[in-house]
């Protein structure tokens, strides 16, 4: 299955196969960015726009989101619109 392929289903809700290495391979890195999130300070709101940016491919500007969220299986960079993007 391609990666194309692959996104798509994940963006439409349905089955899809997530043993691809490539897809693994953009889950760990996503993975590492919402650790790095959860990780940060307070006072450091430079750094969670940054990452924020890096996760969800938008700007940060227009959204918050609380330290310490949970992110078992993620494609990045993701859009909160209709739009999945991938970056290797």
């Amino acid at each position: 299955m391609e990666l194309k392929e692959i996104a798509e289903r994940m963006r439409d809700g349905r089955l899809y196969y997530s043993n691809d290495e490539r897809l693994l391979k953009i889950q760990l890195a996503c993975m590492e960015n919402v650790y790095d999130y959860n990780l940060t300070r307070p006072l450091e709101q430079d750094k969670r726009a940054a990452l924020l940016e890096k996760i969800f491919a938008r700007s940060a500007k227009t959204f918050f989101l609380r330290p310490h969220t949970p992110c078992g299986s993620v494609f990045s960079p993701v859009s909160s619109g209709a739009k999945l993007g991938t970056t290797p």
